[in-house]
């Protein structure tokens, strides 16, 4: 299906996420460094406050959530790459454009997908790469890799300096959907669940990458709380024919 897209240089939409119980969602992980997950982004305001998180998926483009820059400019936008502590410099780069897809719905996260584009290509090396995205289909019970910056507890007040990583288990669409059911949350074809016991992404982790045998097959979107054992992380999917299509038609531009 051919869709048609929104090229977000001023969006006229306000971004209700952060006010709502479906948190911007580490939970449950460890300490890494970036040398591990070179692939890992982190978006900036222009006063060098982080608040998403990104994969490099050209040397030219990040990969993200919708609801992260939703409501941004890309003259607000800083993204760096090549840092295991958000105070470190790392390479920085301005936003030339990005894009969302016109089926984005903030309610309830439906096709949360962005593309952006820096100003300047990132320079690859031992902390900077790009991540593939996966081909293969997933099943219930694989594990899968998430990695960021966000906060480390669901009640914790500030997000985390240093990445985190953490795996957690993916589950099948039906046991996610009749879950998400109980707090009148529709789980959507574009979306793919994982958690593990008290193991999950968390507020600042939204747009992060989700990873299996080192290619991306899920960015972070939502949650009702952080490492819920009832209520799994929510990510887009990428193996969904329209969320892939969209990335590449981004990359292709």
């Amino acid at each position: 299906m051919k869709l048609n897209y929104k090229l977000t240089l001023l969006v006229l939409i306000s971004c209700l996420y952060g006010i709502t119980d479906a948190q911007n969602r580490i939970v449950g992980g460890t300490t890494t460094k970036i040398s591990k997950y070179p692939y890992m982004l982190g978006i900036l305001q222009a006063d060098g406050t982080y608040f998403c998180a990104a994969s490099l998926i050209t040397r030219k483009n990040a990969l993200s959530a919708a609801h992260c820059v939703v409501d941004k400019l890309v003259s607000e936008l800083i993204v760096v790459a090549g840092v295991t502590d958000l105070g470190q410099k790392g390479q920085r780069r301005g936003v030339n454009r990005m894009w969302i897809p016109e089926g984005f719905d903030l309610t309830p996260n439906d096709f949360d997908v962005a593309v952006l584009e820096f100003r300047r290509p990132m320079v690859l090396g031992v902390n900077v790469a790009i991540i593939p995205l996966g081909k293969t289909r997933l099943k219930a019970g694989m594990r899968m890799r998430v990695s960021g910056w966000g906060k480390t507890s669901e009640n914790g007040k500030t997000a985390a300096t240093k990445l985190h990583t953490v795996v957690v288990q993916i589950i099948g669409y039906d046991k996610c959907a009749s879950q998400y059911e109980k707090s009148n949350t529709k789980i959507t074809s574009t979306m793919l669940c994982a958690g593990h016991g008290d193991k999950d992404a968390c507020n600042g982790d939204s747009g992060a990458p989700a990873v299996v045998n080192g290619k991306q097959y899920g960015i972070v979107s939502f949650g009702k709380g952080c490492g819920r054992k009832e209520y799994p992380g929510v990510y887009t999917k990428i193996m969904n024919a329209d969320v892939r299509g969209f990335i590449y038609d981004c990359i292709r531009q």
